[in-house]
């Protein structure tokens, strides 16, 4: 009987042994498999930062270049208008002088002529308007 009982515990102990190594080895592809999981989801999870941190450099960037754009572009209208009130304001004084005879005609139409030039080189329409009115005033003495 106490044969039979020691056979019965060694079994139970091998039995033991056996349910054991099998756990370690299901609990080992079971890790195994969860941290290539983990790793394939960090890969995804990398893989989606790199495309949303590109997309918000190249809506940054974007935007960046149109800011210099516009600022090019409000530069030279600032520009552009410093030289229409500049001439406009020139031509102007030139054609007061002449009528308070402190410029002889020939000059300050030669003067209003170079102011229009000028003009024309920053905005024709308003050049073309501004050389209709000198036209006027020049047939008008």
């Amino acid at each position: 009987m106490a044969n039979s009982s020691e056979n019965i515990k060694n079994y139970s102990i091998a039995a033991l042994c056996v349910i054991a190594s099998a756990f370690i080895i299901f609990l080992g592809f079971y890790l195994k498999s969860t941290a290539e999981n983990k790793a394939l989801a960090q890969k995804e999870v990398l893989r989606k930062v790199e495309e949303k941190v590109d997309r918000v450099y190249d809506d940054y960037k974007s935007l960046i270049d149109r800011q210099v754009l516009m600022q090019e572009r409000i530069e030279e209208n600032a520009n552009n208008a410093g030289v229409l009130i500049n001439e406009g304001s020139l031509i102007f004084s030139v054609r007061l002088m002449e009528s308070e005879r402190m410029l002889d005609a020939a000059q300050a139409d030669m003067m209003v002529i170079e102011s229009i030039s000028e003009i024309k080189k920053v905005n024709p329409r308003v050049a073309d308007i501004v050389a209709t009115f000198n036209r006027k005033y020049i047939n008008s003495r």
